[in-house]
């Protein structure tokens, strides 16, 4: 049989104030032991766009490290799910908040970033967090574009595309 133990995790609905709205995160505020494989195992179970796992920092500046999981890879950074950690955190009174704002940093796989919770009577009202500058790696043709996700061009304004396809995703795109 296999080896099991109990994993406590909690989800939180980032960017809104009614439950089952926003966007979902399920955070394990104590994965200290777990291995890699373990970590990618449970993110699979979640299948939530990420789940977090909370560390111990590295960094003696840090309050935590976060390892962020997608149910496929490891992911080194993304936004919603720091910003529903560090709430289920204060929530869990695992980060100590004084009003009016809290300054912390938190550790992660690409370096230190400052996250500010905001409180009013006890209670978190608002995170604020920084993030890495984004990194533009290269720009596409529009003939790439179109043929890649099947875009045609808005004859009104060309440098503005539509979408014709079924996928809602939609990359960024700087007109050439």
């Amino acid at each position: 049989m296999a080896d099991r133990h109990t994993v406590k995790f909690f989800q939180a609905d980032v960017f809104t104030a009614e439950p089952f709205g926003g966007n979902p995160v399920a955070v394990v505020p104590d994965a200290d032991g777990l291995s890699d494989d373990q970590l990618q195992q449970i993110a699979r179970e979640m299948n939530l766009s990420e789940t977090v796992f909370v560390f111990p920092p590295t960094d003696p500046a840090a309050v935590v490290r976060l390892r962020i999981f997608t149910p496929s890879q490891e992911i080194p950074f993304a936004g919603h799910p720091v910003l529903g950690t560090f709430f289920i955190l204060a929530e869990l009174g695992l980060i100590t908040v004084k009003e009016p704002v809290t300054r912390v940093m938190q550790e992660c796989n690409i370096g230190l970033f400052a996250v500010e919770l905001y409180a009013l009577k006890g209670k978190v009202e608002r995170i604020v967090m920084t993030q890495p500058k984004p990194e533009f790696l290269g720009r596409w043709r529009r003939q790439t574009i179109s043929i890649r996700w099947r875009w045609r061009w808005d004859s009104r304004n060309l440098s503005l595309p539509t979408r014709s396809g079924r996928s809602r995703w939609y990359p960024p795109v700087c007109p050439s």
